[in-house]
This record gives C-alpha cells, structure tokens and sequence, in this order.
C-alpha cells in the first residue's frame, strides 16, 4: 500500500510540476528542476549526515537508481492511463493489470539492488533512510508547492 501511496505520489508530484510551470519549452524548465535538484541533495545530505566522502561516492549511485526508477513509474502510469481508453476488452485490461504489477515488482527489485548498493558506501543505518528520506522529500516538496500555489 505504501509503494502504490509512493508512486502515486511521485506520479502527482511530477504532473503538478508540469502544470504549474505551464512553459512549453525545456530549457526554460531546466532552472526549476536544477533549484528542486539542489534542494534534494541539501535535504538528503542534512537528513542522512553524509560526509563529503559518502556523498561523492551515494550520488552518482542514487542518480542511477532514480533513472531506473523514473522509467518503472513510467510503466506504471502507461500502465494506468491504459484504463482510461474506451471499449477495452477483458484481456486489455488484464494486459494492463499485469504490466503495473510488474512495474510495482520492479520499483521493489530496484530497492532491494540499490539497497545493497546503499550498503557498500553508507552504513547500514544510513543505508535504510535512504528511501524514507526520499518520501520526507517528496511530502517536502509538496508542501512547498501547496505553499506557493496559495500565495499565488
């Protein structure tokens, strides 16, 4: 329940970002996510302690496990607007049921890699924070932008 809570999450958080924005163009978007990049890596460096030593060797680690799972939350929501079409048979939706399942396996079995991968840089303790901190980022971030969506 909590993985399905995160993601949607995630899922929310990056659509409201998208729509807040309202530029079409990436480049002008490029500042906006680089602030929430340096955001992220204040916040985690703080939350987990880590020393310069730790953190140059857990963020190209972390980058690569955030890459891997955009592409599952991806999949997931693919997975999920394929519900939305009209006139679907049994076996689309069965088709989509599976393929968000697998998806969610997948956010499970990255984890469970980066985990360990955690593991070799950081202590065990830090290695564990690492994905509740990632959630306290994200409630983080959407208070801040619930925030400024009232001030505007």
């Amino acid at each position: 329940m909590k993985r399905i809570l995160s993601t949607l999450i995630l899922l929310a958080v990056v659509c409201f970002i998208s729509l807040a924005q309202n530029r079409p163009d990436n480049q002008q978007r490029k500042p906006y996510f680089e602030r929430i990049q340096a955001e992220k890596i204040a916040f985690f460096t703080s939350h987990l302690n880590l020393t310069v030593e730790e953190a140059q060797k857990f963020w190209p680690v972390y980058n690569d496990y955030t890459k891997e799972l955009e592409t599952v939350h991806r999949q997931a929501a693919t997975a999920l607007n394929s519900f939305k079409k009209k006139d679907l048979k049994e076996a689309d939706y069965d088709k989509a049921l599976n393929e968000y399942g697998k998806a969610l396996s997948k956010e499970g079995e990255l984890a469970i890699k980066y985990g360990k991968e955690f593991k070799k840089i950081l202590s065990t303790e830090k290695a564990a924070k690492v994905l509740n901190i990632e959630n306290e980022f994200r409630m983080y971030l959407l208070n801040k932008l619930r925030g400024e969506a009232k001030q505007h």
